[in-house]
């Protein structure tokens, strides 16, 4: 519970997420490729960490939270 006099911070949506969420996948991807040591061609380990960073940069960026208004 937040202190007195101040307000939780909203839950984001799911949608918001997705780019974290792809970025953790993709982390995941690496670490498993590099204990295995494998590789798939051109997609090494490095490749998979450099994607997980540039979605975890674009998230923390706020790309993809801004809501689209509708229209009537």
């Amino acid at each position: 519970m937040p202190p007195s006099g101040q307000t939780a911070p909203p839950v984001p949506p799911s949608e918001v997420v997705i780019t974290a969420i792809a970025a953790a996948v993709l982390f995941a991807v690496a670490l498993i490729l590099h204990l295995a040591q494998l590789s798939l061609g051109p997609l090494d380990t490095t490749a998979f960490m450099l994607a997980g960073l540039l979605l975890a940069a674009l998230h923390l960026a706020g790309v993809g939270t801004a809501r689209r208004a509708r229209r009537r």
